[in-house]
């Protein structure tokens, strides 16, 4: 059960998923990419809390990760190069969650419409793809 932070943090981090969708579709746009950003690392904050925010970020093996995400935020904040800035966020967003994709994608897979349309010829390479982390299948 969702308490109230946690409800809100995933509103604010579909808000950033919007925002960065709006950024990009209208020729990344560096405000509402900015934008996104802040609702990423708020909703990220009340979702799953501050302590646990700063221990995501800080830990040992990622510090190359949080270093290239927050580098590619600073180049959307300071309005250098939207691409540039997307990049290297992606780079780092993959460096810091990646271990998190299979779990996803088996969450993904119990959506009820979504399941169908992950089973689609193309998408279900990719999606196996993904989910294939070191050899390790995560039953669904």
């Amino acid at each position: 059960m969702l308490n109230d932070n946690k409800k809100i943090g995933l509103g604010l981090l579909c808000l950033s998923f919007v925002f960065f969708f709006l950024g990009i579709m209208l020729f990344l746009n560096n405000s509402l990419l900015a934008m996104g950003d802040v609702l990423f690392l708020m909703g990220l904050v009340f979702f799953i809390g501050v302590e646990r925010t700063i221990k995501l970020f800080t830990k040992p093996g990622r510090k190359v990760g949080t270093a290239i995400f927050f580098l590619g935020f600073l180049v959307i904040f300071l309005k250098y190069s939207s691409l540039l800035g997307i990049c290297l966020q992606l780079f780092g967003f993959i460096n810091l969650f990646g271990n998190f994709i299979p779990q996803a994608i088996a969450m993904l897979k119990q959506v009820p419409y979504l399941k169908e349309f992950l089973k689609l010829p193309g998408i279900w390479q990719i999606v196996n793809k993904l989910q294939d982390i070191e050899g390790k299948r995560i039953p669904v």
